[in-house]
């Protein structure tokens, strides 16, 4: 009985041995340290150098002629609205862009809180309606109308 037990588990660490080895040899070809130029093949390289940095989210927020073309398209996206949620869910976010100065804290949840909070609707609500909000962003996108991020 000891036997079988010891057998058992010598399977058991040599198969958790081998997927951590797999795991580690994967992470190892997926994983590339840009401070190791030797690391990088020539398609890599060409990648890192055509790409750049990109700005920060705080850049585009601070910037004030980004503020003005995101209200613009805010209020091109409340024009076309017709639902009461929906027309309360754009309108909270207008007034989170006018204010964006004066709000301290800027992450996902805290835009969202404010949202909800400014609005009075509830979770269920603000998601179907920033849903249809997003459509109307979406043909808007299309149109190409707004380049916000130019």
């Amino acid at each position: 009985m000891g036997t079988n037990a010891f057998s058992y588990f010598n399977v058991v660490a040599k198969n958790w041995l081998i997927i951590k080895t797999k795991q580690k040899a994967q992470r190892g070809r997926r994983d590339v340290s840009i401070d190791d130029p030797k690391g990088l093949s020539t398609n890599e390289l060409q990648i890192v150098e055509e790409r750049g940095t990109i700005p920060s989210q705080d850049f585009f927020l601070e910037n004030s002629e980004n503020i003005a073309n995101i209200l613009k398209l805010m209020y091109e996206i409340r024009a076309r609205v017709k639902v009461e949620n929906e027309l309360l869910c754009i309108n909270s976010v207008i007034t989170i862009f006018e204010n964006i100065n004066d709000i301290d804290i800027l992450n996902k949840s805290a835009i969202l809180l404010y949202i909800r909070e400014l609005s009075g609707l509830s979770p269920k609500q603000l998601t179907t309606s920033m849903q249809a909000v997003k459509k109307h962003y979406n043909k808007l996108k299309l149109e190409q109308k707004f380049d916000i991020f130019e």
